[in-house]
């Protein structure tokens, strides 16, 4: 019968053939990245945080984008970028996203190691940073590793996205912040509950998901105008805005 369809539907079974090829060739790729993700991938999934740092991630150099070749090795853990060389000084914690993850720079050249260094040994410095947090992840990354440091000062390091990262709708206003799950909280209950604010393809594909900062990267570089088309279809009406931004600023109020 399937050689008598075959013959007599020749374009319908070459068509059935391509995409069975397809749907193949896409399974075995997901299989792949998911496999391959948490050996290099920078972060990996957190049931509390959203996502913490990869510790099994081997040593990455690369070119950043001032063309400088950076090295960086693995984090000393899930939730601190950095220990410091002695435990003799004033304990100070340097808190927050990717500026103090710093990734775009070589381990041990971000600016708090310029800090340690400069303070002659009157310092012991830690860093707990991760790159793409709102407020409300960085504290409770603090609250996790606070009880194990003791800082005596706390440097919070705060990104003007921040505001944007707190809020599930303007979370979900933007292409490129809505790709994994993150924490939010409701400011009128107290309430803290880890959401996903991605499209349905980047919740059932890691590939997709792994694949869209190079796209957005492309699209930065040759100004192409997609994130601003994706994001303004995305995203909250205009006169929205303002309320959910003081929403997210009320975040800051909690912690």
């Amino acid at each position: 019968m399937s050689n008598r369809l075959t013959a007599r539907y020749p374009r319908i079974a070459n068509f059935a053939l391509v995409l069975i090829a397809v749907c193949g060739t896409l399974v075995i790729l997901e299989g792949t990245v998911r496999v391959v993700r948490n050996t290099v991938a920078m972060t990996v999934d957190d049931p509390v945080l959203g996502w913490v740092h990869n510790i099994q991630r081997p040593t990455v150099i690369k070119v950043n984008s001032c063309g400088e070749e950076t090295v960086a090795v693995p984090a000393p853990s899930p939730y601190l970028v950095r220990l410091p060389r002695g435990d003799t000084g004033r304990r100070i914690l340097f808190l927050g996203d990717s500026s103090t993850h710093g990734h775009e720079v070589s381990t041990g050249a971000a600016y708090y190691d310029t800090v340690e260094a400069l303070g002659g040994g009157k310092y012991s410095i830690w860093a707990a940073g991760v790159g793409g947090y709102g407020n409300l992840q960085e504290f409770l990354l603090l609250k996790k590793v606070y009880d194990e440091i003791r800082p005596e000062i706390v440097a919070w390091q705060l990104d003007s996205n921040d505001i944007a990262n707190n809020v599930y709708r303007l979370d979900r206003g933007s292409i490129f912040n809505n790709v994994k799950p993150r924490p939010y909280l409701d400011p009128d209950t107290g309430a803290i509950e880890l959401r996903d604010p991605s499209l349905l393809l980047f919740r059932i594909s890691q590939g997709a998901r792994q694949l869209l900062p190079h796209i957005i990267g492309l699209d930065i570089k040759f100004g192409l105008g997609l994130s601003e088309m994706t994001d303004r279809w995305l995203g909250p009406a205009p006169e929205e805005r303002p309320a959910l931004e003081q929403q997210g600023l009320r975040v800051l109020d909690h912690v």
